[in-house]
């Protein structure tokens, strides 16, 4: 949701892309993706909503201590949040197994992937700055997480 490129890797796992589509924003959204305040959304795309975002720095329970995101809010038909089917460029080889993909502004990127065995996966940004705030994620593949405590 940047005017930024993402060399988005995912560890220990390789997978194939499946293909990339355009994102469809909301009507009432502006230039950045975002409502505006006092504007209901017109429902016919995706927009941006602020959201308090936790940092490495953060002090658990001190919003002033928080960055700033965002939350991606959907359409009631999801079908409208994404437009047409990007075809290829020519130049980038995507018909073989990878664990790095460049995720392009305005666009979804599909991918599939075989994990072997349960547990948590990371996934993140290759652009450094990006990747210390908050483009390293984890994913957690299998069953539900288990509290640890008794």
């Amino acid at each position: 949701m940047t005017g930024d490129a993402h060399p988005i890797h995912l560890h220990l796992v390789h997978f194939e892309v499946i293909g990339r589509q355009e994102i469809v924003f909301d009507s009432k959204a502006d230039d950045d993706g975002f409502i505006l305040d006092g504007i209901d959304p017109g429902d016919d795309g995706v927009y941006l909503e602020p959201q308090p975002t936790v940092q490495h720095n953060s002090v658990a329970g001190d919003e002033d201590t928080y960055g700033s995101g965002f939350i991606i809010r959907h359409p009631s038909n999801p079908n409208d949040a994404y437009g047409a089917d990007v075809p290829k460029p020519d130049e980038i080889v995507e018909n073989t197994p990878k664990d790095m993909v460049t995720a392009f502004p305005g666009q979804i990127t599909r991918i599939k992937a075989r994990f072997d065995k349960p547990g948590r996966y990371v996934w993140h940004c290759h652009i450094l700055s990006h990747e210390d705030h908050e483009m390293m994620r984890v994913l957690h593949v299998g069953g539900g997480h288990k509290d640890p405590s008794p």
